[in-house]
């Protein structure tokens, strides 16, 4: 970013909606090779869902390649969690609902910036 040029939206998508978190969810990956931050912000709601809402990164868009670069609890009846990422030095994200125990949906998305 030259001067005082400001961040602007890349992109704004979906990576899961309603999810249903009686089991563990995978999202789809995203390439963000274009942007200098992104966010992914998780909202659900349910019968006290217990799990956990990971970000994951790889520079590789393979399962294994896969690994949690971020976890935030999730607890509750409805809920949400947003993690933000500056300056990433990798190729793809993506989020996993790692369930525990409970029902409910869960729903994913992420913004990006340049």
């Amino acid at each position: 970013m030259a001067g005082n040029a400001k961040p602007y939206h890349a992109f704004l998508n979906n990576l899961l909606v309603d999810g249903d978190m009686s089991g563990p969810l995978t999202s789809q990956s995203k390439d963000i090779n274009t942007v200098v931050s992104v966010a992914l912000q998780a909202v659900w709601s349910g019968t006290t869902p217990v799990g956990s809402f990971n970000v994951q990164a790889s520079n590789i868009d393979e399962d294994a390649a896969y690994v949690t670069i971020a976890e935030v609890e999730v607890t509750g009846n409805t809920g949400a969690a947003l993690v933000n990422i500056e300056r990433p030095g990798y190729a793809y994200v993506r989020a996993v609902y790692v369930f525990t125990s409970g029902t409910g949906t869960i729903s994913i998305n992420i913004n990006g910036k340049q």
